[in-house]
C-alpha cells in the first residue's frame, strides 16, 4: 500500500482495522458533520471501520475526535486522511481497502472518484444529481453488480422519498395525482434571522452562487414550461407553510426528467422548486441583472481595494434602483467600504461569494432551518381533493447545522443498510424504490424528521 499522509484518530486495533468492512467519506465540509456522527456511532456499534478524507487534515481529524467524544466510543478504530483527489496513488489505496464510498466532494470531482469506483468495483453513495458522465457507464455499473446511489440527500433525497411515499398512499386510496407542487429551502431559523437578505451560508456558497444558472423545466397545465436564469427570480411566487409562513419560491432545475421516474407521465402540473423569503428573490433578481453571477468575465483589482470600490468596478448600481434594492445590495457589501478584498483579478461570481462568506455568515449559535413542503392534488372518484405534507427542522447551531442532518442523515442511513445487507437493489439509482425510501423515511423520523399533513 503506497504511504499516505494519515492522521490516525484512535490507534488502537489499527492491524485489526485491515481485516474490517470500511465506509470511505469523501469531504467533511459543511454538510458532513452530522453523517460523521451518525456513521461512527455506527461504524462502532458494527465493527466497521470509517476513514474520512479532506483537503483539510485538521478538519477531518477535528470532526472525527468530536463525533467519537460524543459518541463515548474511545475504543473504536478511525482515520482522517488528507491527499489530493487528483493522487491516482492514494486515492486507488483508499478506495481497494473501503466496503463502500460516501462522496461529499464539488459535484465536479464526483466523476473522478466514480471512475476509481467503477475500476476496483466499489459501490458509491452521494447526494449530488446524476450527472451525464454517470449515466454513460450505468450499464458497466449494473453488469459488475454496483450500486451507485446518487440524489441521496435532502433537496435531492428526501424530496423524492417523502413524494412517492405520499403518491403510494393516494393511489391505495384509488386517487390519480393531477397537480405536484414539491417545495425545499435552506434558510435562517427565525431566532438567528438578523440580516435584511434574511439568509446565511449553510451549504457550499459556490452553490449558492451558481443557483438557477442552468435555468429550469417544468410542467404546468398541461405545456412545458422553460425558463433561463434571469427570468427565475422575475416574479414573485409565494406560497403558506403551516409554522413558516409566506416564502417565495423559484422553479428547480429540470422538474421534467423525474416524471418517469416518479410514475406520473398523466400529470398536469409538475414543479420542483427553492424557496427563500421573499426579500432574498427580489435582491437575487437584481443580482443576477447586474451580472454577479458571471464567473467567466474577469476584473483586475488594485491591491487592498476596500470591497464596496471593488464591487462598484465590477457592476455599478443604476442611479433608478428602489431604496429597498438599493438597501439590500448595501447591505452585502456595495456600501462596505472597510473590508479589505484579497483578490488581484476575480469574476464577479468569485466577489459575490466573496460577499457571502463575510456577510452571511453562521454565527457560532446561529440555527439554520429547513422547510419543505409537497403540495399534491388528486382525483378520487371524480371528486377534486388535496393534499399538503411538510416538515421544518432547526438546526442546533453553526456546526451541526438542519443542512447537514438532513443532507447527511439519508445518505448514513443508506450506506449502514448497504453494507449490511439490507439493501440489496444494484445499478445506477436514486432513491426511488421502496426497497430505498421506506426503512430510510422511517430511521429519519428518530431523529425528527417526520412529515406532517393536511387534506383538504
Amino acid at each position: 500500500m503506497p504511504k499516505t499522509r494519515g492522521i490516525p484518530v484512535l490507534t488502537s486495533r489499527k492491524r485489526e482495522l485491515r481485516s474490517m468492512s470500511k465506509i470511505l467519506l469523501y469531504g467533511a465540509g459543511k454538510s458532513a458533520t452530522v453523517l460523521i456522527d451518525y456513521l461512527v456511532v455506527q461504524c462502532s456499534r458494527l465493527k466497521i471501520g470509517l476513514e474520512v478524507v479532506d483537503a483539510f487534515p485538521e478538519l477531518a481529524k477535528q470532526k472525527l475526535l468530536e463525533a467519537c467524544r460524543l459518541a463515548s466510543v474511545p475504543e473504536a478504530v478511525f482515520q482522517a486522511n488528507c491527499y489530493s483527489i487528483d493522487s491516482e496513488e492514494e486515492r486507488s489505496a483508499s478506495i481497494s481497502s473501503a466496503s463502500l464510498v460516501i462522496s461529499l466532494l464539488p459535484p465536479h470531482l464526483h466523476a473522478v472518484v466514480a471512475a476509481v469506483c467503477l475500476s476496483l468495483q466499489k459501490s458509491l453513495f452521494t447526494a449530488s444529481y446524476l450527472d451525464d458522465t454517470v449515466l454513460s457507464v450505468q450499464d458497466e455499473i449494473a453488469s459488475k453488480g454496483l450500486l451507485f446511489l446518487y440524489e441521496m440527500g435532502l433537496d435531492p433525497g428526501i424530496d423524492h422519498m417523502s413524494l412517492l411515499l405520499l403518491l403510494d398512499q393516494i393511489r391505495q386510496r384509488g386517487g390519480r395525482p393531477t397537480e405536484i407542487h414539491s417545495h425545499c429551502g435552506g434558510l435562517v431559523a427565525p431566532t438567528s434571522d438578523d440580516n435584511i437578505w434574511h439568509y446565511k451560508i449553510s451549504w457550499n456558497p459556490k452553490n449558492v452562487v451558481m443557483a438557477g444558472k442552468a435555468g429550469a423545466k417544468y410542467l404546468e397545465d398541461g405545456t412545458i414550461q422553460t425558463r433561463t436564469h434571469a427570468q427565475l427570480f422575475e416574479t414573485l411566487n409565494l406560497v403558506e407553510v403551516p409554522g413558516a409562513g409566506p416564502l417565495a419560491y423559484y422553479p428547480n432545475r429540470d422538474s421534467l426528467r423525474y416524471l418517469d421516474l416518479y410514475g406520473m407521465s398523466e400529470m398536469r402540473t409538475f414543479l420542483r422548486t427553492t424557496l427563500r423569503h421573499p426579500d432574498f428573490i427580489q435582491g437575487w433578481h437584481e443580482l443576477v441583472r447586474l451580472g454577479m453571477t458571471d464567473d467567466e468575465r474577469r476584473i483586475d483589482l488594485s491591491p487592498q481595494i476596500s470591497l464596496a470600490e471593488a464591487l462598484v468596478k465590477c457592476c455599478p448600481l443604476n442611479d433608478s434602483l428602489s431604496p429597498d434594492l438599493r438597501d439590500l445590495l448595501n447591505d452585502l457589501g456595495w456600501a462596505d467600504r472597510d473590508t479589505r478584498v484579497p483578490f488581484s483579478q476575480v469574476t464577479p461570481a468569485q466577489l459575490l461569494q466573496f460577499c457571502m462568506e463575510n456577510k452571511w455568515v453562521l454565527k457560532p449559535a446561529d440555527k439554520d432551518r429547513i422547510v419543505m413542503l409537497h403540495e399534491i392534488e388528486y382525483l378520487q372518484q371524480s371528486k377534486k381533493k388535496k393534499i399538503r405534507s411538510w416538515f421544518i427542522q432547526d438546526g442546533e447551531d453553526s456546526v451541526r447545522t438542519a443542512m447537514a442532518k438532513t443532507v447527511g442523515l439519508p445518505l448514513g442511513i443508506a450506506a449502514i443498510q448497504y453494507v449490511t445487507g439490507k439493501i440489496q437493489v444494484r445499478g445506477l439509482r436514486i432513491p426511488t424504490l421502496p426497497e430505498i425510501y421506506l426503512p430510510v423515511l422511517e430511521a429519519l423520523k428518530e431523529y425528527g424528521i417526520d412529515f406532517q399533513e393536511s387534506e383538504g
